[in-house]
């Protein structure tokens, strides 16, 4: 009973993947899903690299301020981005020239 489940399987798989709209519609249907799931695993990843205990050090805490106060000092450098494209007029709260100069002053 396995070997024809794994040939059923197979047979299967082999016709939804030579559907045209296949890989489209899967897309379209979990992109949201694999977005966040994607951030929560990065996250993870880098965030369980570092053991609870060290933030009770100092030296962490301080390279910690330090790292915040490079990033502080940066931000206004974002102001400085040209304008590149208008701000709309029809009363939109996405603002092209906001993102660039937050992204610029976070990068």
């Amino acid at each position: 009973m396995s070997r024809s489940l794994t040939q059923y399987d197979t047979i299967l798989c082999k016709k939804f993947s030579q559907l045209p709209d296949a890989h489209n519609s899967f897309l379209h249907n979990t992109h949201q899903v694999i977005e966040w799931l994607l951030r929560v695993f990065f996250a993870a990843t880098i965030g369980f690299q570092v053991p609870v205990e060290l933030f009770n050090d100092t030296y962490v805490i301080g390279m910690g301020f330090l790292l915040y106060a490079c990033v502080a000092v940066k931000f206004p450098l974002g102001f400085y981005v040209p304008r590149f494209e208008d701000s709309p007029k029809d009363g939109s709260i996405y603002d092209p020239y906001k993102r660039d100069v937050l992204i610029t002053g976070l990068s």
